[in-house]
């Protein structure tokens, strides 16, 4: 079984659990307030340079952080995690990923979740998948359930869930040489809580638009 990696970077403290990259972010940062409001429980994140927009719940905390591409880290058998999420209240010039709720409490349980876009646009999703599952196994994790024919509007691609140490659930979607990943864990070995909030997850889930 492979061994797995902890990133120290300045005010953030990164923990891997690898593949999906469960995170959990200790900052002194402050959070980004949240994007156009949709209606009164709810708020809209959108990214303009790769064209895609998810709507939360408004009691979800995020910030935006520039995304790694993990592909060649699982081909390589080196995967691995880090982030750049600028100053203390400054935007990443060219993020491409929000994590939410990682400085939730456990007086406040939220749900983890992670969700990062890449260009893609000569991979295939079965591609991607084959790619995944091979790097749960490397791991010791075991596929839950597999879906390879998952499909949000007109995006295509991939929702599984895996235990690595804790349940998680991964989902891909592409659209126009887009891959968008969205990640979700809850960090306790209790899977009632992951279960708990499985509905407002796929809520978020059903709520992602690529343009």
């Amino acid at each position: 079984m492979k061994t797995l990696k902890k990133k120290v970077s300045q005010n953030l403290v990164l923990y891997a659990y690898l593949p999906g990259f469960f995170i959990i972010v200790l900052a002194s940062t402050s959070l980004l307030s949240a994007g156009k409001q949709v209606q009164q429980d709810s708020v809209t994140i959108r990214n303009e340079t790769f064209q895609f927009e998810v709507t939360i719940p408004k009691s979800w905390t995020f910030k935006k952080v520039v995304q790694t591409d993990p592909d060649e880290g699982m081909r390589t058998g080196e995967a691995s995690f880090s982030i750049s999420a600028g100053g203390s209240d400054e935007e990443p010039e060219n993020w491409n990923g929000i994590v939410f709720n990682s400085t939730g409490s456990s007086d406040n349980s939220q749900p983890f979740v992670s969700i990062y876009a890449h260009r893609k646009p000569d991979q295939k999703p079965e591609e991607y998948a084959e790619l995944f599952e091979s790097t749960v196994a490397g791991y010791g994790g075991k596929m839950l359930r597999v879906n390879r024919e998952f499909s949000v509007g007109n995006a295509n691609g991939f929702d599984y869930s895996y235990n690595l140490f804790i349940q998680n659930r991964y989902v891909a979607l592409y659209k126009n040489g887009i891959r968008v990943i969205i990640h979700y864990f809850f960090p306790d070995s209790d899977t009632t809580l992951f279960y708990k909030h499985s509905p407002e997850v796929e809520s978020v889930i059903q709520s992602l638009r690529i343009e």
